[in-house]
């Protein structure tokens, strides 16, 4: 009796292990059910289970794009305002009934120009009125130049173009006042291919130079000055052109060089001294020819300064009105300030 008593002890005993294992199915059964969407079929397919799988990634794809797109980019955002000035562009273009071709075309045509080795030519290089000195006419006016006498040299770092082989000098007149004359429309000046000519204070040589362009090989220049120092460099220049002569002497005292300088065509001074026009006159009435033509360019500065500059031209015009006769008169601004430059002959 004891013994089917244990027996029916161990039978009535409940198995704890398969009560575990049916739970835990249980739980895992309830908790694919919940993920469905409370479907009743607790198995599904392996086929079914991964199109689900994509259809859920292909959602979240989709609405991270349609975000992604929505938000502006940091390039739209930099180029909004290039944009917008492009947009304005376009309606201005409009409204004045061009094309931006056409503008662009325009563009085009000006870089061309600029970056043209020549441009002196299309624009139109002439022989102006003034015998010697040729015109050429650009944005910025019209350019004066002498066909050089050296030609390969430069003087004073004046601009160089070369048309056929042939270099013409660019004349500056904010380093000439034959020049700055010459800019302002000065009638005559006198001188021209062969001519012979005095000039009083030549400096360095800079107007000489040109000077030694326009008269070339047939005539000649005698260039004084009385500074030892630029006199040296008019020394070198003299030695490259040799239709040029220096003298270091007072242009106070001419019969000092009476026998070296004979009549010339041309008498040109430019000298800063309180008695320049005595000194001119002085010149002019020693080596002036009978149809020869003295220029000179007055500073009223050197004259006096406590007195208007017109006030002394005034004076300086009468006073060549007794001994000459006038035949051009003009400032020489805006090239060079408070100087007046005067264009004579003799008296018949």
């Amino acid at each position: 009796m004891r013994k089917d008593f244990r027996t029916k002890k161990r039978d009535s005993r409940p198995n704890n292990s398969k009560n575990k294992n049916n739970s835990k199915n249980e739980r895992r059964d309830n908790s694919q059910d919940s993920n469905r969407g409370g479907s009743n079929n607790s198995t599904m397919s392996s086929s079914t289970k991964r199109s689900s799988r994509n259809e859920n990634r292909n959602s979240r794809s989709r609405d991270s794009n349609q975000s992604t797109n929505n938000m502006p980019k940091r390039d739209d955002r930099r180029g909004n305002n290039r944009n917008n000035n492009f947009r304005r562009s376009n309606n201005h273009s409009k409204r004045d009934g061009r094309n931006t071709t056409e503008r662009d075309n325009k563009i085009r045509s000006r870089t061309r120009h600029k970056s043209s080795m020549t441009p002196k030519v299309e624009l139109g290089f002439n022989e102006y009125r003034l015998k010697g000195i040729y015109s050429s006419k650009s944005k910025r006016g019209i350019a004066f130049y002498t066909k050089s006498y050296d030609p390969g040299n430069i003087v004073y770092d004046e601009k160089i173009v070369s048309i056929k082989n042939i270099e013409y000098r660019e004349w500056n007149p904010k380093k000439s006042k034959l020049g700055a004359a010459i800019y302002n429309g000065c009638s005559q000046i006198g001188i021209k291919p062969g001519s012979t000519v005095l000039y009083l204070g030549c400096s360095t040589g800079t107007t000489c130079s040109h000077v030694s362009d326009i008269i070339g090989e047939g005539g000649f220049l005698f260039g004084l000055d009385v500074a030892p120092r630029v006199m040296r460099e008019f020394v070198f220049l003299c030695e490259k052109r040799k239709n040029m002569a220096p003298l270091l002497k007072d242009a106070h005292q001419p019969s000092q060089y009476t026998d070296v300088v004979p009549k010339v065509d041309v008498v040109f001074q430019d000298i800063a001294q309180r008695d320049q026009v005595d000194i001119f006159i002085k010149n002019c009435d020693t080596f002036l020819k009978e149809n020869g033509t003295g220029m000179i360019a007055v500073k009223a500065r050197s004259m006096d300064v406590t007195r208007r500059p017109n006030e002394i031209f005034e004076e300086v015009r009468k006073v060549l009105e007794e001994k000459m006769a006038i035949c051009d008169s003009r400032t020489l601004e805006p090239y060079e300030k408070d100087h007046y430059f005067f264009v004579v002959k003799h008296k018949k």
